[in-house]
């Protein structure tokens, strides 16, 4: 059953627009002029029953975002930026924050339907190699043996 908080978004003919164009497929949509607590009702709305990804302008706006969302019980996941960028190549990150990045690309590899919020500078960010990943899990579990 859907929310009657997102139902009423139906009878708005700009939502249903936008609504219909990612259903068709045509493409990124940009969402502009909404009040802060639009924000998480219009993706809400928009996010169910597929994969979307909702870019914010920095980090604390995609938590916000995040959690706007959760409150309508949609599956959403924060996609979360590392906390130290070092100059050059190489990024500085606790292991929970690496942790949680690699779950939310796990999922949507594994073809869940969810709403990934982020921000830009967590999108530019690179994870670890895939290899790197999976020496760091079996040396763990030979570990705990």
């Amino acid at each position: 059953m859907t929310n009657p908080l997102i139902q009423i978004l139906d009878r708005h003919p700009e939502y249903t627009r936008l609504r219909d164009a990612m259903v068709n497929g045509e493409g990124p949509a940009g969402g502009f002029g909404l009040g802060e607590s639009h924000k998480g009702h219009i993706a809400a709305a928009l996010s169910t029953g597929r994969a979307v990804l909702l870019v914010a302008p920095n980090e604390v706006a995609a938590v916000k975002l995040h959690d706007d969302i959760a409150c309508y019980d949609i599956p959403c996941a924060h996609f979360p930026t590392r906390e130290i960028p070092l100059s050059g190549k190489g990024f500085a990150a606790r292991d929970s924050i690496e942790e949680r990045r690699v779950a939310v690309l796990s999922a949507l590899a594994a073809g869940k339907t969810m709403t990934v919020v982020t921000c830009i500078q967590a999108l530019m960010q690179r994870t670890v190699a895939p290899e790197i990943h999976f020496l760091t899990f079996a040396f763990a579990e030979y570990a705990q043996n």
